[in-house]
């Protein structure tokens, strides 16, 4: 007899849909299993999708890990009485510093001004989901912090002054939910190159050159890595330390400008800067129009630098000329 005779001839397999057999969790891999029409199954494993829920006790609901956080912090309730600030810390931080969910049974949701401000040392933060709001100056002038995680699901939704100016941040993406990004927040950040906005966040938006724009104001908030004037956007004004660390050689303010803030130059690398439109200009300590005096620019890009970075460093400038 030969037997071989019924055997099914050898094909190449046509594997249908998977269909999933256990679901993968934040802590657990999942499973799925696809069938070829001659009953051959084929099967494959899912990574763990690492969204943990983390609860009251900092640990996710769902599989038990545990969020590892640094300890010695201070806090303080907010007005709300449902949440807490970081309001500052003790001890050595290390390289790693990783914010709590919860203190007390509530959840953590801001960090005090100047909280972190200077501290050596620090390399990565880690924020998680509940954090909404990080203050003026929090980790101003950490040198060595180059790397900050967010959560997937993170709701930040406030960035205060100069909060990570003087950082060595080399990448940062603006979340989605943010609407508030404070004058300075990345100045003096000669590392940073890639400054991004995530999908769904309509207040903020970055230039073909790299330039951080706030869409509500048409306002210039921080210059390019490329240190080249943004193209594609027609702005209004200037923030303070936009050009703070800033690279570009030559700045020209165009045509479009019709306030430039105090400090706007603050720390900047350029050497001249010209006018597009000269006439009108006037400057202000008060920050009211009113009390203003008539400045003119010149034809002398360094004279116009000096002007802007010595004479009228701290004085608010407008152009009254404007329509």
């Amino acid at each position: 007899w030969n037997f071989g005779e019924f055997d099914e001839e050898p094909h190449e397999h046509s594997f249908g849909s998977w269909t999933v057999i256990k679901a993968a969790t934040c802590g657990a891999q999942g499973r799925r299993m696809r069938l070829c029409a001659c009953g051959e199954r084929e099967y494959a494993s899912d990574f763990a999708t690492e969204e943990h829920l983390y609860g009251i006790e900092n640990k996710c609901v769902v599989c038990g890990d545990v969020w590892e956080y640094y300890e010695n912090l201070s806090y303080e309730l907010n007005a709300d009485g449902a949440s807490y600030t970081i309001s500052g810390f003790g001890g050595e931080i290390g390289e790693i510093l990783a914010l709590p969910c919860y203190y007390n049974g509530l959840p953590v949701t801001a960090i005090a001004d100047e909280a972190f401000r200077g501290v050596d040392g620090l390399v990565e933060l880690h924020l998680t989901d509940y954090m909404t709001h990080i203050g003026a100056r929090a980790f101003e002038n950490c040198a060595t912090l180059n790397l900050i995680l967010f959560e997937k699901n993170t709701h930040l939704g406030q960035i205060g002054e100069r909060a990570f100016a003087g950082t060595a941040i080399t990448a940062f993406e603006i979340p989605a939910d943010v609407l508030v990004i404070g004058d300075g927040a990345f100045a003096e950040c000669r590392a940073l190159e890639e400054l991004t906005v995530a999908e769904g966040n309509s207040r903020y938006a970055i230039s073909k050159s790299g330039c951080l724009i706030d869409l509500a104001s048409m306002t210039l908030l921080r210059m390019g890595a490329q240190g080249v004037f943004s193209t594609d956007y027609t702005l209004t004004a200037i923030a303070a330390y936009a050009f703070a660390g800033c690279n570009a050689d030559e700045v020209t303010i165009p045509a479009s400008v019709i306030r430039i803030e105090k400090n706007a130059f603050s720390e900047s690398g350029s050497t001249k800067v010209a006018f597009a439109k000269t006439e009108g200009w006037i400057v202000t300590e008060s920050g009211d129009a009113a009390d203003g005096v008539a400045v003119v620019p010149t034809a002398d890009k360094a004279a116009n630098l000096a002007l802007l970075t010595v004479d009228y460093l701290t004085y608010d400038w407008y152009r009254v000329d404007a329509e």
